[in-house]
């Protein structure tokens, strides 16, 4: 996101929303998270809605790995705490994915 004029905080988060959702491409969500990785380097501000989408879209993946990652980037590197459905949504895909 190197670039002489700065791109707003929506149009970004807007844009990586739509990748999670609008493609169900297997790879809308490496799209998505790239521009999340970016965003977050760039010091540009990551939307709750956004990370909720990517969580939702990796739990539907079964990428829990993935989903935890953004998770705790969220608190991290966010300074929120998520509401509780998104750690539960998180956890029960572990316990479905543990007892597979």
């Amino acid at each position: 996101l190197k670039s002489d004029v700065p791109l707003p905080a929506d149009l970004l988060n807007r844009y990586a929303q739509s990748a999670t959702y609008l493609s169900r491409d297997p790879q809308s969500i490496d799209s998505t998270l790239a521009i999340m990785q970016a965003m977050s380097s760039a010091s540009v501000p990551i939307e709750s809605q956004t990370y909720v989408l990517a969580i939702q879209r990796l739990c539907d993946e079964k990428c829990v790995s993935e989903a935890t990652l953004v998770l705790r980037s969220w608190i991290v590197e966010g300074g929120e705490t998520p509401e509780l459905r998104v750690f539960e949504q998180v956890a029960r895909e572990a316990v479905i994915q543990e007892e597979w």
